[in-house]
């Protein structure tokens, strides 16, 4: 992994975690005690730094917490915008900029629970070597074969394979056989 002294190089999912972990925090002050530390170390794994095996755990627990109260939370305004987009452009139209709109939210929706897949994929990956390694191994960063590392990569692959799930279900529902219930 590239550290800020040879190079510079963003882990994607740790950034975001960090910069809606520290809003997360704001809004719900009761998990500040527990957490408060996170966003900190979300942002040494983001560029580089090196961090404990232990913190590198704690940290990928709370940045897959972020991202699956991202993807609930994304959704949320769809039931708004359907509302909306009802009232102010009642009929087909209307229907469409809805449909659109919450389609959007959704794909947002899909790639938090995908990159929550792949953080809770990682941290178990990294429990089990903290279980395996003993307490020793905890203070030590993680080796660069572990398979709970952090990578430069994990975030990009995620977003291409939810977009282009996303996509591939997008046209194939405006190429659907559009079904009318009059004669």
């Amino acid at each position: 992994m590239l550290t800020p002294q040879r190079g510079f190089a963003v882990l994607m999912d740790y950034w975001l975690a960090e910069w809606m972990g520290r809003m997360w925090l704001r809004a719900r002050p009761s998990l500040r005690d527990s957490w408060s530390d996170m966003p900190s170390t979300c942002h040494a794994l983001a560029v580089g730094e090196v961090v404990s095996a232990a913190e590198t755990w704690r940290a990928q627990e709370f940045a897959l917490r972020v991202w699956a109260r991202f993807a609930i939370v994304v959704l949320l305004p769809a039931f708004l915008i359907i509302a909306v987009a009802a009232a102010v452009r009642p009929g087909q139209d209307g229907r469409n900029v809805a449909a659109a709109i919450v389609g959007i939210l959704g794909t947002l929706m899909i790639v938090g629970l995908a990159q929550m897949g792949l953080l809770r994929y990682r941290a178990d990956r990294t429990r089990r070597y903290l279980t395996a390694a003993g307490s020793q191994a905890a203070g030590e960063p993680l080796p660069d074969d572990a398979d709970g590392r952090p990578r430069r990569y994990d975030f990009w692959v995620m977003l291409i394979i939810t977009i282009a799930v996303c996509a591939i279900l997008w046209f194939a529902s405006g190429r659907s056989p559009q079904t009318s219930l009059t004669p």
